[in-house]
């Protein structure tokens, strides 16, 4: 039981001589006196505590720690402290990536409307301040311990990725829409001398597979793994994938007790419940990474109010396995009244429409083939011929789209996701009805397997998110997040030239 105790008394002591060996009036963030002192995050947390008590520190929330009797420096202008915090602001966010070369001081003089004086003072206090270092003649972020320093000097760290037993641990890999968050998160670890190790909430029944493997699984056998690596072990990320295991909370709640970051990737923001519960316990440690679905449908229905649309319609596919269609439809509802434009919807019934499931959409190609044999066309057909039977077939088979682009004054239709984007992307393009000339697109995910496909589509921001997720472990750069430890992504347009002006010459020509 002294044990803590000591060592809080350690710290508070070679605190104090941090302060006087460098005469300072603000202390840096708690992370960078962890890195300066060689200790934990949490003991420095303990250690000025202790010391505010005393009325040897003052702090509030908000504000950085400062020295009683001791005023800050005052010297610096105003110009120069907006700048620095907002590059600052941009290193955090991830804009500035750690270990790449920040703008040019001439490019941020013409870009900032500021002196190069007033460039020169920021970039100073953010060197003071760790968040950038000098390479060459670059200022570059991060404070500078190179990848090959950190490799020489230490072992390879690990961060536990935790799952529920299965396939929810390939999906975290290799479901199209999320990788862009698990390809960030692994390569930046990498990068940092740092690894993934798996484990699972319940123990397998009877024999692992050789698949499987030692991985560590349950209470016991994760917490007696984490012990074992000691100092190398960094925090985990846990990943539910659509559902929370019964023994989430009792693993959840032990990890909290080594005082590591904790994080979830939430990608479908189901886990509100199970993130204020653990909040609750710990929040220090605590964070949720999800996309924020809200901002996604108003990027969205923005790029159409932007253009003039006032009648946008939505194809919907209920999904037996999944129930998420139903609340992206009631947003889209709710967000388009807002801007001004009125949703119609129609429920796609007919066979011809393949999403059998969320990450496997049929394939349109043999779709369109039998849709050819069914016309009863002759192998000897003209190429117009052939086209204008395609197009009256699909028209006529398929009500449901033929309806609704049918519907007065409909200009835009909003795909619920790119999968189902590419579905009626090429019943478009088959049908004879231009994209955006005749009608507009938008859709969700910007789905890898889809780049190529010519339909604008909202980025949750999964990408910047892994890389914060990284940095956040790393501890390396300060992590910002909402209160009960939320992150949620920064959703995105990425323009692919599907969505144009409410336009509707010719559309009801070609239909």
């Amino acid at each position: 039981m002294s044990q803590p105790v000591l060592l809080t008394a350690k710290t508070v002591r070679s605190l104090l001589d941090l302060i006087d060996q460098q005469d300072l009036s603000v202390l840096p963030s708690m992370h960078k006196l962890a890195r300066k002192l060689g200790i934990s995050v949490w003991t420095v947390r303990a250690a000025v505590k202790q010391l505010v008590g005393q009325g040897r520190l003052r702090c509030s929330q908000g504000r950085p720690i400062t020295v009683a009797g001791r005023a800050p420096d005052s010297s610096a202008s105003a110009a120069t402290t907006r700048l620095s915090a907002l590059l600052e602001r941009r290193i955090v966010d991830g804009e500035y990536r750690v270990n790449q070369p920040l703008p040019k001081a001439a490019r941020i003089v013409l870009e900032e409307h500021v002196s190069p004086n007033t460039v020169a003072a920021a970039l100073v206090q953010l060197r003071d301040k760790e968040l950038i270092h000098k390479a060459g003649k670059r200022w570059i972020a991060g404070p500078g311990l190179s990848v090959k320093q950190s490799r020489r000097t230490q072992r390879f760290r690990s961060v536990l990725l935790l799952t529920p037993l299965g396939w929810e641990s390939r999906n975290f890999y290799s479901t199209t829409f999320i990788t862009a968050f698990s390809r960030a998160l692994v390569s930046e670890l990498h990068d940092h001398g740092t690894m993934l190790s798996l484990a699972f909430f319940d123990k397998a029944s009877g024999a692992r597979s050789a698949e499987e493997g030692p991985v560590p699984s349950g209470v016991h056998e994760i917490r007696s793994y984490v012990k074992a690596l000691g100092d190398d072990y960094l925090g985990t990320m846990i990943y539910f994938g659509w559902g929370i295991p019964d023994s989430a909370a009792e693993v959840v709640r032990m990890l909290t007790t080594f005082g590591k970051p904790i994080l979830d990737f939430d990608h479908g923001d189901r886990h509100q419940m199970f993130s204020r519960e653990v909040a609750s316990w710990n929040k220090s440690v605590w964070r949720r990474c999800h996309f924020d679905e809200r901002a996604a449908v108003e990027v969205a229905v923005q790029a159409l109010a932007e253009r003039g649309h006032s009648i946008a319609g939505v194809p919907v596919y209920l999904s037996e396995s999944y129930n998420w269609t139903d609340h992206r439809v009631s947003l889209i509802k709710e967000i388009a009244a807002k801007a001004g434009i009125v949703v119609e919807t129609r429920e796609q019934k007919e066979k011809f429409w393949k999403y059998e499931s969320d990450f496997d959409p049929g394939s349109y190609s043999k779709e369109l083939l039998a849709a050819l044999l069914q016309s009863g066309m002759q192998a000897g057909a003209s190429p117009v011929l052939q086209r204008q039977s395609l197009r009256s077939l699909l028209l006529n088979s398929t009500p449901s789209l033929t309806d609704l682009i049918k519907t007065k004054g409909l200009s835009a239709l909003i795909a619920l996701s790119d999968d189902m984007a590419r579905e009626i992307y090429l019943w478009l393009k088959f049908a004879g009805i231009r994209v955006p000339e005749s009608i507009s697109l938008v859709s969700f995910d910007n789905n890898v397997e889809f780049y190529h496909m010519p339909v604008s589509t909202v980025d949750f921001g999964f990408a910047r998110l892994g890389y914060l997720a990284a940095h956040a472990f790393i501890g390396d750069i300060p992590v910002r997040a909402g209160r009960g430890g939320e992150m949620p992504g920064i959703c995105t347009l990425i323009n692919k030239g599907s969505i144009g002006p409410a336009n509707r010459a010719g559309r009801m020509k070609a239909a």
